[in-house]
């Protein structure tokens, strides 16, 4: 590579030719490898001296700066934050009055002023006033108040990040600096859904990370390709602990919607890419996910079909959902089986309450029962003679699991006189009163089951039937 600037200002004697070079160091990348060599030709005093060019001192009056050039200021002060970055290098003092002119422009060059307000925030590591001043541009620009170029918002975002990683400040400026970010990096992720592979993404991703888990090294992360690579990694964290801990981060309402909304366009690479993911971070989307799904935050109508179909499928199986959480989940699985007629949807719900029924607890059966979890689960065993085999026997097995979890109690509860267990075969009438019986004998019939299902499900939960109501028959005679 050959890169001297000063090559340029040394052959060349047109100052045209000298400002297009000096001005194209705003364009670098942030791991442009050849910035030290860039800096030992002299290139950031050279750059100084051209962001100074751009603004004319009134001597005469008030001995104000004023400003000629915009979008050249704009582009030099890129440039320096382009060359300083990872180093304590302070913008000059002799031009802390050009900067500040730059920077109050907001309302007639709005990208130049953000740029400005960057430059102070890097070089005013003790004030995190300049640097909340970062987030109140983003806040502005997300809320459409001015209009910012992506180019902007991403020089921004590498500024906030930047301070992150370098600020020392106290617990409390910390705290409130969150509160802060927080809401407006959301709403960055919010309006780039659309564009995954955006570098503006993939910033408000990582400077998510910064601010909700801590400092990130920011040398593995100037290379664009580095951060998109570990984006799902790195969201996937952060919205985990806004999940876990909403009050803390001030999440709540339409902050909590977006989370839940971003959390579940991970689902999708996380089932579609499964071994790219280590288990950790699969258990933690697993958990997150659960925790919206019981509160309602994901469900039918709030995302896509599709959407929802792989959140189920991430959530199988639901192993480490807590006891005193199965019944709520089970009340929501019955809800979103009454509700859809989505394949997939009801699949990976049949499927993820089957394991929540098998040996479950009494609350558990209540809530299946008392939720139409009987009818909706044979309403997929019917949908299953048109869509699909495996529908139909996992549903039948499903309702062979509650049957024999509620036979199962109720006989132990019968030889220990627990009462509140014997009132659990009032679930039994609904089993009678159903057309579970009826499907069960439509599907013997036809003859599409397998031999396993008949011995390894449906027979021992039927035995258990006849051993608690040896007299009933079906219709509740």
């Amino acid at each position: 590579m050959q890169p001297p600037l000063s090559g340029y200002s040394e052959k060349s004697t047109d100052s045209d030719v000298v400002s297009a070079a000096l001005q194209s160091l705003a364009g670098l990348p942030r791991d442009f490898c050849a910035i030290d060599v860039l800096r030992d030709e002299d290139a950031l005093s050279m750059v100084e001296q051209a962001f100074q060019d751009c603004f004319y001192k009134d001597t005469t009056v008030d001995l104000q700066w004023h400003i000629l050039d915009p979008d050249g200021a704009e582009l030099y002060c890129r440039a320096w934050i382009n060359l300083t970055r990872g180093t304590m290098e302070q913008w000059p003092l002799e031009l802390i009055g050009p900067l500040w002119v730059l920077q109050d422009c907001t309302r007639d060059f709005p990208d130049a002023a953000a740029v400005a307000s960057c430059a102070v925030a890097l070089s005013s590591f003790e004030s995190h006033v300049s640097q909340w001043e970062l987030l109140a541009y983003l806040a502005k620009c997300t809320a459409g108040e001015i209009q910012l170029s992506s180019t902007s918002q991403c020089c921004l975002l590498d500024s906030v990040i930047e301070c992150l990683v370098l600020w020392e400040m106290p617990a409390a400026v910390i705290e409130e600096t969150r509160l802060r970010a927080i809401p407006t990096l959301l709403r960055i992720l919010n309006l780039t859904g659309d564009l995954p592979m955006s570098s503006l993404r993939s910033s408000a991703a990582l400077a998510l990370y910064a601010v909700v888990r801590g400092p990130v090294n920011l040398v593995d992360y100037r290379n664009e390709e580095s951060r998109r690579a570990d984006y799902c990694e790195l969201t996937m964290e952060s919205l985990s602990v806004l999940v876990d801990s909403p009050e803390r981060f001030g999440v709540q309402d339409a902050l909590m919607k977006i989370t839940a909304h971003e959390l579940c366009r991970l689902a999708a690479s996380i089932v579609v890419q499964s071994e790219r993911f280590p288990q950790q971070l699969r258990q933690l989307a697993r958990s997150s996910l659960s925790k919206l799904y019981i509160d309602g935050r994901v469900g039918v109508g709030l995302v896509t079909d599709t959407v929802l179909s792989d959140v189920l499928h991430l959530l199988y199986p639901p192993l480490r959902v807590p006891e005193e959480q199965r019944p709520v989940f089970v009340t929501t699985l019955c809800e979103t089986l009454e509700i859809s007629s989505h394949p997939d949807i009801m699949h990976w719900s049949i499927r993820l309450l089957e394991i929540l029924l098998t040996s479950c607890s009494v609350e558990v059966a209540n809530a299946f029962a008392e939720n139409n979890g009987i009818n909706a689960v044979l309403r997929a065993t019917k949908a299953g003679l048109v869509d699909g085999r495996r529908l139909q026997i996992d549903s039948l097995r499903t309702l062979c699991a509650f049957i024999g979890s509620v036979s199962q109690t109720t006989l132990e509860a019968s030889s220990l006189a627990n009462v509140k267990a014997l009132n659990t075969s009032q679930d039994f009438d609904l089993v009678f009163k159903s057309a579970f019986f009826e499907t069960l004998i439509s599907v013997v019939a036809e003859r599409r089951w397998w031999v396993f299902e008949v011995s390894g499900h449906w027979m021992p939960a039927l035995v258990k039937l006849c051993h608690v109501r040896p007299k009933r028959t079906c219709g509740g005679m």
